[in-house]
Parts: structure tokens; sequence; C-alpha cells
């Protein structure tokens, strides 16, 4: 018989119970923590130890009560009741430690009760009663804990340890012995015993071979099916194949079982090598379920790589539709943008032709077809920014529609629409100077009148500079060079305030009149130097004389 859990203590929740098992087996597997609140250790009494005794009354064994049957002797006392271990298993029974102990209510009612368990308090436990009686009760045990009550399991608390009352283990107790009530007529043949042990054991072993011959066979298809790549239906039959196997093992421990049990009875001397079987198909079972295990793990796999491919194949269809989809909203789209950024740009041209009359070298003064001009060019440059404003409307429209299309039709609409927007910022940047047309060409007449003025009074003083410089002789006498410095005085006065008139046009100038003012302070500087020089070499040679 398989060993439950013996769940832990969750107050408020009750345990989780767990799937009983189908093939009896004897205690396995790794227990959890003990509950919470468990009893100090037990105290032995003084007492004359109490006897209990455990037998079956089934006729054949298949969910293992054989686990628990045997004589229990008093050990001490735990929550306020006796505990009890196992002296020894039966014949042919795994001889395992098996508690019989009663657990109060500290942890709950799904812990309290009695108990046969692999220690007190153990996480191992095969059996439970819900009662809290002084001593062990006689039926309504649970196998395994958390399954069905067995009538077949009776636990006998009436006897004491070398007492009359006490029962053998695994007989019913309270009854007369056979030796008491009925005498032997005849004796066994010990040869025929010895035989039918022999044939017995034989007819057992060829079952537990051919099994396990069946189940290797099958345990190697099904190794080399699952080689490599595989499909589901593969998969399947392995299962199904590996499912066959498992149910006939489990057919064949049945009938092993059947065969102890009846040993016992008829033919003792079997047990033994009986019992030695169990382990070899225990074995083969346990690499049937690892193997069948493997295929479901496999199986699941597959089954995964399926549904992600089928959801990849949706989400590539719908990725393809919405691609198409977006291509065409960016093929209805895309003129109607192109027109707009169009349209502003021949409105452009518009305000360019109308302010042509203004580029003529004639254009000095306001008149009136200069003003006709003017008011023409101010007329078509407020509608040429109406129509990039609208145009650079319906560009962000269509800019945040292709934000949301799919990622290759978005591409390429956010690369059409961008070129656009550069096409249209430099319309603007083309279109602002014309905003101002009034106030710049007013700048223009300004500036040509400045020019010519400070044009007027720099060029006299260079003509003066000239006449100066080139006045004197290749070698003059002193009287020449006398002649020249007298000369040279008013020059140097006229190229000064010629000189300081441009400086103050510049300081106040700004734009393209600025810039030529410059250019004419340069102009002023480089006869400036020339005047110096001059004058230098006047001095020079007058110091020679």
């Amino acid at each position: 018989m398989k060993a439950g859990a013996r769940p832990a203590a969750q107050p408020g929740k009750p345990p989780k119970t767990p799937q009983t098992p189908s093939t009896p087996t004897p205690p396995s597997g790794a227990p959890p923590k003990k509950p919470t609140g468990a009893a100090p250790p037990a105290k032995k009494p003084t007492t004359d130890k109490l006897l209990v005794n455990v037998y079956s009354k089934a006729t054949s064994d298949e969910i293992g009560i054989e686990t628990l049957v045997g004589e229990y002797l008093e050990m001490g006392v735990n929550h306020g009741r006796k505990f009890f271990k196992r002296k020894k298993a039966p014949d042919g029974v795994e001889d395992v430690a098996v508690y019989l102990y009663y657990w109060d209510n500290r942890d709950g009612a799904d812990f309290s009760g009695w108990w046969f368990g692999d220690k007190v308090g153990g996480s191992q436990v095969w059996s439970r009663v819900e009662k809290a009686d002084t001593l062990p009760p006689k039926s309504g045990w649970r196998i395994p804990w958390d399954g069905d009550v067995q009538n077949d399991l009776v636990v006998d608390a009436s006897g004491k340890a070398g007492g009359d009352a006490s029962a053998k283990a695994g007989g019913a107790p309270g009854k007369p012995a056979k030796a008491d009530v009925e005498e032997v007529v005849e004796e066994e043949d010990d040869g025929e015993i010895a035989a039918e042990a022999a044939e017995r054991t034989q007819q057992a072993t060829d079952r537990v071979v051919i099994a396990e011959i069946e189940a290797t066979q099958a345990l190697e298809s099904a190794a080399a099916m699952l080689e490599g790549e595989v499909t589901e239906d593969e998969i399947k039959v392995v299962t199904e194949l590996l499912e066959a196997q498992q149910t006939a093992l489990t057919e064949a421990h049945k009938k092993l079982a059947a065969d102890v049990m009846a040993a016992r009875k008829e033919a003792p001397k079997a047990v033994t090598a009986l019992s030695k079987l169990t382990p070899r198909l225990r074995t083969v079972q346990a690499s049937v379920v690892q193997e069948m295990q493997k295929a479901k793990d496999l199986f699941s796999k597959k089954k995964q790589e399926i549904m992600d491919s089928k959801k990849r194949a949706r989400q590539e269809e719908q990725q393809l539709a919405a691609e198409q989809r977006d291509a065409k909203a960016l093929e209805a789209g895309l003129p109607q943008a192109m027109d707009v950024v169009t349209q502003a740009e021949e409105a452009l041209e518009t305000v360019v032709a109308a302010a042509n009359p203004l580029n003529d070298d004639g254009a000095e003064a306001m008149s009136e077809s200069v003003k006709k001009a003017i008011k023409d060019t101010e007329d078509a440059a407020g509608k040429a920014q109406v129509q990039i404003q609208e145009a650079r409307k319906q560009l962000g429209q269509k800019i945040t529609e292709a934000r949301k299309f799919a990622p290759e039709a978005q591409k390429v609409a956010l690369a059409e629409y961008s070129a656009l927007q550069e096409k249209l910022a430099e319309t603007q940047k083309k279109l602002a100077p014309f905003s101002r047309i009034r106030k710049e060409f007013q700048q223009r007449i300004e500036a040509k009148k400045v020019m010519s003025e400070v044009a007027g009074k720099l060029g006299s003083a260079e003509i003066e500079v000239d006449k100066v410089t080139s006045s004197l002789a290749t070698n003059p006498s002193e009287d020449d060079i006398k002649k020249a410095e007298a000369v040279i005085t008013p020059v140097i006065s006229a190229l000064a305030s010629a000189m300081k008139f441009v400086d103050q046009r510049v300081a106040t100038a700004t734009g393209l009149l600025k810039n030529d003012l410059v250019q004419m302070q340069e102009r002023g500087q480089s006869s400036k130097k020339k005047l110096d020089s001059f004058r230098f070499k006047l001095k020079t040679q007058l110091d020679q004389i």
C-alpha cells in the first residue's frame, strides 16, 4: 500500500486530498513538513503494556491492507492517548516501521483522529479513522487515509502483552484457534507441499518474466519512436502502447498479490520467493511510468508547438492584411497631401511674380506702379501663407494616421510625408521675405539714398587723395615738398569728415545696407592708408634734403 503524505496544518484551509493510488505499494516518497503544534516526546507508562492486534478479513488484498497487519505493542502516550508500534510484519510483507497513534484537534479537525503512520506525528500515513476513542477504534478505517472506509481492516485493542487474550497477527481475535475446535485428521505430505510451492512460484515467475519482456519490448519501441522529429499521431501511438503495458503490469501485480495471500494460507514456503517478485514488477512499472511521462511531456510540447505555429500563422495573416489595408490607405491619402503642398508652392510663385516689378532698377520711389506692385505682393503672400498653413494641417493629420499603420506601410508613409514636410518648410522660408515687402522696399530706397550720399562724400575725398599722392615729382625739391604738405592738410580733413559720415551710417544701418556701408568703410580706410604713406614719404624726403 502506498503511503500518503499527511497534510501540513494550514489554519482556515482544509488539506488537499491526494489521488488514491491505483497500485498497492509499500511506503515511499519524501515526507512534507510535520503539522505545527506537535506534542512533546511521548512518555512511557509504568503499567502493563497493551497489545493491539490488526488483521484483515479480506480474501484478497488489492489495496495493501497487509502492510498494516500485525501485532502492535504499547510504546507510550501521545496527545492523551496510548500509541503503539508494530512488533513485526507478517511473512511476505516488507517489514517497515508502522505506528498506531492518536492526534488531537490542535491542528484542526482535518488532522484529528487515529492514524497508521511511519512515526508518531510523521508525514507518511496509510490509514485514518476520524474518532477520538480512548483506544484505537475497531472499524471505520480509511485506506488510503483520505480514501473510502475499508471494513476488511479490523483493529482489536482487547489484549495484553503476553496475556491469553492476545491474538495472532493476521488472525481474528476473540475466536478459538482452529487447534482448539478441531484436530488435524491427516498430515500433508512434505514433498507434495514443496512441489505445490515450487509450481506456484514458477507460475508466478513466468508471468512476471513475460510481463518484463513485453514491457521491455514496449519501452524499446517507444524509445525508438520518440527519437528525432515525431508527429502528434506517433506520440499518441506510443502513449497507447505504454498505457496498455501499464494496465498489464497492474493486472500482474494484482495476481501476484493474490498469489502471496493464497500462499500464506496454502503454501507458506512459497511466500518468500513470491514476495521477491514484487520489486521486479515495480521496477518495470516505474520505467513504463517514466516513459509515459516522457511521451506526455513530448506530446504537450508538440501540442504547444502546433498552437504557437498556428498563432504565428494567424499573426502573419493579420499582419499581411494590415499591410495591404494600410498600403491602400497610403495610396489614397498621399496624392491629396502632394496636391496641397503643390498648391502652396504655386501660391509662392504667384507672390514672386507680383514682386518682380519691384526688382527693376527704376523702382526707386513710391510711384503708383510701385505701390500697386507692393499691394499685389502682400495680397499674394497672405494667400500663400493660408495655403501653407492648410497644407501643414493636412500633413500633420496624415502623419498621425501613418503612425498607426503596419510596420512596412508606416515606414513608407512616414518617409513620403516627411519629404512633403521638408518641401513645405522650404516654401515657407522663401515666402517669409515677401511678407515684409513694403518695409524692405522702403529700406532699400533709403539704403540707395544713403549709399549715394556716402559714395559722393567718400568719392570726393578719394579723388583728392589721388591728386595729392600723384602730384609729387620723382626728385622733388624742398619747395615741392612744402607745397605738397600744404595741400595734404585739407585733404586729410575732407577724408576724415567722409569717414565720420560713413561710421555714423554704419552704426544705425541694418541688413544689406549695413553690409554696403561696411564696404565703404573699408574703401575709406584704404584711402587713409594711402594718404598716411604719402605723408611719411614726404617727411623722409625732407629729412634727406
